[in-house]
């Protein structure tokens, strides 16, 4: 960390140099007065790099419900509370150099979705990251369980992000928060769980998860679990020794010091719920997964039901790499592939 001299606060640099260096990426902050939109913001600030990364807090209005809302929901109250937290957290010369924006944008009409506009400006202003709240100013939903009364803890704009962004999505659960105070957040490492089974979106994932890992900071902890042979022929690359030794030597190129990978037997939970518990033991601030795995989609137009399920009932945040986002980006790999 160091100070910064013209507002007199601690700002946060990067603990290490990278092994290799990564392009320059976008985040996208979707923001809406609530407080799981400010663990949002937050979670990018710990993400970013302030040197090379640009950073957009989007908000829509909706102006025939103000008077409906507290006045901490207003836009003009919105913006600053996080004018504020910009300065706090040691980005205002992003903010003049014009890395950093505050974009409003008015809902026109009823027919008009937030949850549309979101995934619209990231898409038109190429986003490689969106970061979202999982629920709203709303609160909770009770999205796609109305009709059991079963509780999920995915608000409709989060969930069609997910689904439908042509990016990367960063879901944050407040059960698993970012640290806010800048004297305690960037001494903490952010853990990055990494589950991985073989196929190439897995791949893209762990790759996005080392590209916003701090260099001898954050912990990257690739996990695999050990299915139980079936007698049947199995591709070496899917073998749970294979993987775990891929990404061994992938930790040391591109985390060194900073990575583990641990192989877990299976249990009699189902794969997306043990992965989630595993993720819940080690205290993971992220747990990151390809948006499909080996078996193809099953639970929706984008999402494989690993990846739904664990969005939709795990506890960790989650960081979905889509098939169709630019995840090669994140990491200038070396010649020799990985």
């Amino acid at each position: 960390t160091g100070i910064n001299a013209e507002y007199g606060i601690l700002v946060a640099v990067m603990a290490a140099p990278r092994p290799h260096p990564r392009q320059p990426l976008t985040f996208m902050v979707g923001v809406d007065g609530s407080d799981i939109a400010c663990q949002a913001f937050h979670a990018a600030c710990r993400m970013l790099d302030p040197d090379t990364d640009a950073l957009i807090l989007f908000h829509v209005t909706n102006p025939g419900r103000y008077q409906e809302m507290a006045p901490c929901f207003h836009p003009d109250a919105i913006e600053g509370k996080f004018q504020a937290r910009i300065y706090r957290e040691g980005l205002g010369d992003m903010l003049k150099a014009r890395k950093l924006e505050f974009i409003v944008r008015e809902k026109e009409s009823s027919a008009q979705k937030v949850r549309e506009m979101v995934t619209a400006y990231a898409s038109e202003r190429e986003a490689d990251l969106l970061l979202i709240g999982s629920y709203g100013a709303k609160g909770k939903s009770t999205w796609d369980g109305k009709s059991t009364g079963k509780r999920d803890k995915l608000g409709s704009t989060a969930m069609h992000a997910v689904q439908y962004s042509h990016c990367a999505c960063v879901l944050i659960k407040n059960e698993t928060g970012f640290p806010e105070e800048l004297e305690t957040a960037n001494t903490i490492p952010i853990k990055y769980m990494v589950a991985v089974e073989g196929s190439d979106l897995a791949h893209e994932g762990y790759k996005a998860a080392v590209a916003l890992a701090r260099p001898g900071l954050d912990r990257v902890e690739v996990v695999t679990l050990e299915t139980p042979s079936s007698g049947g022929y199995m591709p070496s690359c899917f073998k749970p020794q294979v993987i775990a030794q891929r990404y061994t030597e992938a930790n040391d190129m591109f985390v060194p010091g900073c990575g583990s990978v641990i192989t877990v037997p299976r249990s009699r939970q189902s794969v997306p719920m043990q992965l989630c518990s595993i993720a819940s033991e080690r205290e993971a601030h992220l747990l990151c997964f390809g948006s499909q795995g080996l078996s193809g989609n099953r639970d929706g137009p984008t999402l494989g039901s690993v990846a739904n399920w664990a969005l939709k009932k795990g506890r960790s945040s989650v960081l979905i790499v889509k098939q169709d986002c630019q995840a090669s980006l994140f990491v200038n790999d070396p010649e020799e592939e990985f």
